[in-house]
């Protein structure tokens, strides 16, 4: 997925920054995606809280030499629907790290104090509203629905061609309420798969958007109403995200 949009791109011919397209990398892990993407062509924000895999980046940045050519960069922030210092739980696999502490083995749980700050407050600070955002990937371990709500004024500016997320949230109100924001800010479920990267139930993918403008056009109606209910009984489509972990990609509206 991400070698098809990366390429989609002409970034030969694009030469100030405000030109060159932006991939945001929101848990940022070893820097894997964020190496990927620069190889590519395209600046980078990235974000990662551990401070143990932010170094890795860094490193992996200077023996590139992409640490001095001011097209990366990162931040050693967790990002979220509030600022201040939260808790982050690390692990057996420092990659797993989670402010859900409940997801990492009770014996190997480890806390230590990390900045978390708004998508809003960077974006708005480093201008990435007015810059053409090719991909937005967002992988933090449960915390998904907190960036999205922390970036509602970037979700909503229209400027991000496509998102990338894990979704491993198992609450069926949670998912339904993350993937609703993102429907209402103008994204379509264009794939989803799993977490090695193979098709989750392809024969499937074209049913969610519809069910997605049911659940739209029901809150909407229901809206204008003194009591908002909701709908009857939850979709399968719901179900099954809030069940299986998987990678979603989504599109935004414009290019549909």
């Amino acid at each position: 997925m991400f070698h098809d949009i990366l390429s989609s791109y002409d970034t030969t011919t694009t030469k100030s920054k405000e030109e060159r397209p932006l991939m945001l990398d929101i848990g940022m892990n070893i820097g894997w995606f964020t190496l990927y993407s620069r190889a590519h062509g395209h600046d980078v924000a990235a974000f990662e809280p551990n401070p143990t895999m932010f170094l890795r980046v860094c490193e992996s940045l200077e023996y590139n030499h992409w640490d001095i050519d001011n097209t990366i960069e990162l931040w050693n922030y967790g990002l979220g629907i509030t600022s201040g210092k939260f808790n982050l739980t690390t692990g057996n696999n420092p990659g797993g790290s989670s402010f859900h502490e409940e997801r990492l083995a009770k014996k190997f749980r480890k806390k230590i104090e990390v900045e978390v700050v708004t998508l809003d407050s960077i974006a708005i600070q480093q201008g990435y509203l007015q810059r053409h955002i090719s991909l937005m990937k967002v992988d933090v371990e449960g915390f998904e629905n907190f960036v999205f709500q922390g970036g509602k004024t970037l979700l909503y500016n229209g400027n991000i061609d496509n998102i990338i997320m894990e979704n491993s949230i198992q609450n069926n109100t949670i998912v339904g309420g993350m993937v609703d924001m993102l429907y209402d800010a103008g994204y379509r479920v264009k794939e989803i798969r799993t977490v090695n990267g193979d098709p989750y139930h392809e024969d499937w993918w074209s049913t969610f958007n519809p069910v997605l403008e049911e659940r739209h056009t029901s809150y909407a109606t229901n809206s204008k109403q003194t009591v908002v209910k909701p709908l009857e009984s939850e979709s399968d489509q719901i179900k099954f995200l809030s069940k299986a972990t998987s990678n979603i990609w989504w599109v935004h509206k414009r290019f549909i």
